[in-house]
């Protein structure tokens, strides 16, 4: 009787060889935060959004030369947006996601562990004994894995577009508020102008009834017009705070940072509105959120057909 445990050992079958390879490359897939910085800066300069500063500097220096800007200038539209893109919470949470999503592909590749198996097998009271070592892999792991390492990348696109599109609604955003802020102090610049001279109108009329010119009535008409003057300037005046603190929570200013100064009036309106079908198609070839979501279907279609095609395969193993 031979004694395996002293048998020559054979050479390992190329197959099998592979395999050992196969698995130790599948856990070596990575990924490059910067090319993420690029990808996306291209995607936002494509559609006229300014540049992206807090993920590619120092945080802390970024900070303050934002500081520094907003403090030595007016809040225009443009340094509105500038410092969204580094002081903005939005997009801090904006690029957290992002970061979840690299690691939903880094787990999107990945093999499951091998189990590994040891016996000892022995006759009673007879010669020889039998040691067995062995490994096994999950099949479907295998034969799916260039399939779900093509359909992660594809999802992993699909997280950069709707990073993109974010950034983008941002910047958007951050402006209308910029808009709305301005519109709303010039409201209520005017409603005061409104108010003082109404104002001015009723002290005058009191003189004129004082020296007996007006009746009582077109006085207390004066003074009921000054009022409603006066009450709608400070409405508007509330309006225009609300506005101004709507515009710091989108850029991220709080505390001092939030004293800024705005001396900028709105531009005049556009001479010619843009044409509707030409802003379809640039909607149609250039939407963020319309080419997240064609990745996102090819995406799901391709998991569906993964599905479908390994689903009688269960927990086979191979080892």
């Amino acid at each position: 009787m031979v004694n395996p445990s002293h048998s020559r050992l054979r050479p390992m079958p190329p197959r099998i060889i592979i395999l050992a390879v196969t698995t130790v490359l599948a856990g070596c897939t990575t990924f490059d935060p910067g090319r993420d910085h690029v990808a996306i800066e291209k995607l936002l300069a494509d559609r006229g959004a300014p540049s992206l500063g807090w993920e590619q500097n120092d945080q802390g220096e970024q900070e303050t030369q934002a500081q520094q800007s907003v403090a030595a200038q007016p809040m225009t539209a443009d340094l509105a947006v500038k410092t969204a893109m580094l002081r903005s919470p939005r997009l801090q949470q904006i690029y957290g996601e992002l970061g979840l999503a690299r690691a939903d592909v880094l787990d999107a590749v990945q093999v499951a562990n091998p189990r590994i198996s040891l016996s000892s097998l022995a006759l009673a009271g007879g010669p020889g004994s039998q040691f067995v070592f062995g490994v096994a892999e999950p099949l479907v792991d295998l034969l799916t894995l260039p399939a779900k390492a093509r359909l992660a990348r594809l999802d992993y696109e699909r997280a950069r577009y709707e990073v993109a599109a974010s950034i983008l609604g941002v910047s958007l955003d951050v402006e209308a508020a910029w808009y709305r802020y301005v519109g709303a102090q010039q409201v209520a610049e005017m409603r005061a102008a409104v108010a003082d001279g109404l104002q001015v109108s009723a002290d005058l009329a009191q003189r004129f009834y004082d020296a007996g010119n007006i009746t009582e009535l077109q006085l207390n008409r004066e003074k009921a017009a000054a009022s409603q003057a006066r009450i709608e300037a400070t409405r508007a005046a509330v309006a225009g705070k609300m506005a101004r603190l709507e515009l710091n929570n989108a850029i991220g200013l709080r505390g001092a940072e939030a004293d800024w100064k705005s001396d900028t009036v709105l531009p005049l309106p556009l001479a010619h509105e843009d044409d509707v079908s030409e802003l379809q198609r640039l909607a149609q070839s250039s939407s963020l959120e319309l080419l997240a979501a064609q990745k996102g279907a090819v995406v799901a279609a391709g998991a569906a057909r993964i599905t479908r095609s390994f689903r009688l395969l269960g927990a086979t193993t191979v080892g």
